[in-house]
């Protein structure tokens, strides 16, 4: 019987690593061909990069064989420690090599996405606002710490419902500690800034024409982007600590093993959203360790001060706590009082830091995460979303942005229930009440970031059942790495550009043409006679005027978040317009969009005996300047703008 068994596990496995192999290069073409949408069409889609695009071919060698040589590191990990319950020592040393894997393969699969869209990015993202926004406010906003922590529940009302306003202080406060670490020790700015690729160093040089900002803002941006690659990297500890709560070595090893090479981790590179399973995991490892050990309740008062931590940063945690909390209710192996002694103390860990942190920085954190949930419903209301259409496409976005072969192998898994762990289940639960409560429509690859770990230890037990050795971790591997190779050649999701611009270099915008645009006249500034007709078509204006036509490049989108590309008119006048290489035209097929930080306009008036230009300045996601329209060209007198003649960029 025995004998008989194995031969069918072995064609199991084929048939396993063949499914695999097919939904990959299924879903690659199908992203290629352009006919499946990235999102919701009108609403949210992630960006396609432009074609063609250069691609430097020795760069992708390498991050080839960076790849290669990592699934073999990880074979090799899980055949020394598929032995008898290996030593302590033996799972550290593998866990600290896999951290200096996982963050190689990290950096050099990065590298080899195409030309301006490599490791450009480690300058780019966390400089632009338009994909945090934390720099700026930690370099202007931050003079003395103490004081912003102290005001930050006053000043956290009057932020947009995007990135600054949806976040507690803390990842302004890390931006703030680094710029301060890297004024104080100039060298230090420098030696990374002259260790970085030339890549990066170019990019930096880039972003010096716009913004003269010393080395060590150079040194803090790059230190950003260093220390998202880190933490993500050391989330393999607190992973493989998880899935040893209930299971052995091998299992746990494959579970952090994978980690590296799920899609999400790689393309969202460096936000500070790759940072955070590191907390998230943490939490959820000292939760299903609490149960098992003598000193069960000092882990679970840890698992609460990790998830108290993990709050200053994001409100991600607030369902992390769920599932901590369906960890312990739901563990048969310990008494129910027991149980109710472990919620309550992880409930302590986490009002003690919170309360300690609340008397230190004089700063409300239940006003502030009050506030962060309204600026993100508001969210909602300044761009909507189609709650029946994102109910459906989340949990596809999401399996896609895991892998689908981890999902293959959570699906073997899921056919015996009972070899499913806890943590995965009670992730499973929390993810079905997240996608239907409608908080998250859109992004969820990158918002669900923190939610992946557990279920990669399910996709472990999943590989394990159907007795799946080194060589299936090693070919998993290889497939999740190929799936980001490719699909970064294709698609891209942080970067701050607009669609069909070949680098970040090319952004302009014109906002106009919708209510929700931000094309905004300070009527003060019009004469009297012009101030009604600009009241009651500026803003909202229903769509761009024909004068546009013949401008070279022009992009139109709305507020902060969404980049509209137009490729027909929209006769109900809820279209803006965009163009670009490629042509023109009308209507609304939503894109992201992203703004630039701060341009200086003149501004002409039209009808008016008054040749002289107006100067004036507008910070995209500050204050409404008295000018916030972008454009090349001009827009000429007409009755839907009389008043304004052109806005030119100086």
């Amino acid at each position: 019987m025995a004998s008989a068994k194995i031969p069918r596990m072995k064609k199991s496995l084929i048939a396993v690593i063949v499914v695999q192999l097919a939904l990959v290069i299924g879903l690659l073409l199908a992203v290629q061909s352009g006919a499946v949408p990235l999102g919701v069409p009108g609403e949210w889609e992630w960006l396609r990069l432009p074609k063609p695009i250069a691609s430097n071919w020795g760069r992708c060698a390498l991050g080839v064989t960076t790849l290669g040589a990592f699934a073999a590191f990880c074979a090799l990990g899980y055949r020394s420690l598929d032995r008898a319950k290996p030593a302590l020592w033996r799972e550290l040393a593998w866990l600290a090599a896999l951290v200096v894997f996982a963050s190689a393969v990290q950096v050099m699969i990065v590298n080899a996405a195409p030309d301006e869209f490599d490791l450009t990015r480690w300058a780019y993202v966390p400089y632009w606002s338009s994909s945090s926004g934390y720099y700026d406010v930690a370099r202007e906003q931050i003079h003395d710490p103490a004081r912003f922590l102290a005001e930050y529940p006053d000043w956290i009302q009057r932020q947009d419902a995007l990135h600054v306003g949806t976040h507690p202080p803390g990842l302004f406060m890390v931006e703030y500690a680094l710029l301060r670490t890297m004024n104080r020790y100039p060298l230090t700015a420098r030696q990374i800034v002259e260790l970085m690729p030339v890549t990066v160093q170019e990019s930096m040089r880039f972003l010096s024409q716009r913004h003269r900002f010393p080395t060590a803002d150079r040194g803090a941006l790059i230190s950003t982007s260093f220390l998202a690659v880190l933490f993500c990297s050391l989330t393999v500890f607190p992973l493989y600590a998880l899935a040893r709560a209930g299971w052995p070595a091998p299992i746990a090893w494959a579970a952090a093993a994978l980690w590296p090479v799920v899609p999400s981790t790689l393309l969202f590179q460096p936000l500070a959203d790759t940072a955070f399973p590191l907390l998230s995991t943490a939490a959820l490892a000292l939760a299903a360790h609490s149960s098992q050990s003598t000193r069960g309740r000092l882990r679970a008062f840890g698992a609460g001060v990790v998830l108290a931590c993990g709050m200053m940063f994001t409100l991600a945690f607030l369902p992390i706590g769920l599932i901590v909390a369906l960890v312990l209710a739901s563990d048969a192996q310990v008494p129910p009082r027991q149980r109710i002694v472990l919620i309550s103390v992880t409930g302590l860990g986490f009002l003690s830091i919170t309360l300690v942190a609340w008397w230190a920085t004089r700063a409300d954190p239940f006003v502030i995460w009050w506030w962060n949930l309204k600026n993100h419903a508001r969210f909602y209301v300044e761009f909507p979303r189609s709650y029946h259409r994102w109910v459906l496409v989340n949990p596809i976005e999401f399996m896609i942005a895991m892998g689908p072969p981890l999902l293959v192998w959570m699906c073997a898994a899921l056919a015996a229930p009972k070899d499913v762990p806890r943590t995965a289940w009670a992730t499973l639960a929390v993810l079905f009440v997240l996608n239907f409560s409608g908080k998250n429509l859109s992004e969820v690859a990158r918002l669900w970031l923190p939610f992946m770990p557990p279920l990669l230890v399910a996709a472990a037990c999943g590989l394990a059942r159907l007795r799946g050795g080194f060589l299936s971790l090693a070919t998993t591997a290889l497939l999740l790495g190929a799936q980001t190779l490719v699909l970064q050649t294709m698609i891209q999701v942080v970067y701050p550009v607009v669609p069909d611009a070949p680098a970040p270099r090319v952004g302009l915008q014109e906002h106009a043409g919708h209510t929700d645009a931000e094309f905004r006249i300070d009527l003060h500034e019009l004469p009297a006679r012009d101030q009604t007709t600009a009241r009651g078509k500026l803003d909202g204006l229903p769509a761009v005027p024909a004068e546009f036509d013949h401008v070279a490049r022009l992009e139109v989108g709305q507020t902060a978040e969404r980049q509209v590309y137009a490729p027909e008119f929209n006769d109900k006048s809820h279209g803006h317009v965009g163009r670009s290489a490629g042509g023109s035209g009308r209507g609304v097929r939503g894109v992201q969009g992203y703004r630039l930080p701060r341009l200086e306009f003149a501004l002409e008036r039209c009808g008016d005996d008054e040749p002289a230009p107006r100067r004036e300045r507008s910070g995209f996601g500050r204050e409404p300047a008295s000018l916030a329209a972008i454009g090349q060209g001009k827009r000429e007198c007409d009755g839907a703008g009389k008043g304004l003649r052109r806005a030119t960029q100086l």
